[in-house]
């Protein structure tokens, strides 16, 4: 039975360390998702100049 109630526990570990990581990089007004979408929209933006050119 202790197994069983160890492998939960781990489980609720797990949830709340992924919960804590996913609330670190979307939170904030500069948060880290927000710079990489801003970058990804940049190079986006580099791409289709380049190839829109004779």
């Amino acid at each position: 039975m202790s197994d069983r109630r160890s492998r939960g526990q781990a489980s609720v570990e797990y949830l709340l360390v992924v919960a804590l990581f996913v609330l670190a990089i979307t939170t904030g007004p500069h948060s880290a998702l927000e710079s990489f979408f801003d970058a990804v929209a940049d190079r986006y933006q580099h791409f289709t100049r380049t190839i829109s050119l004779p």
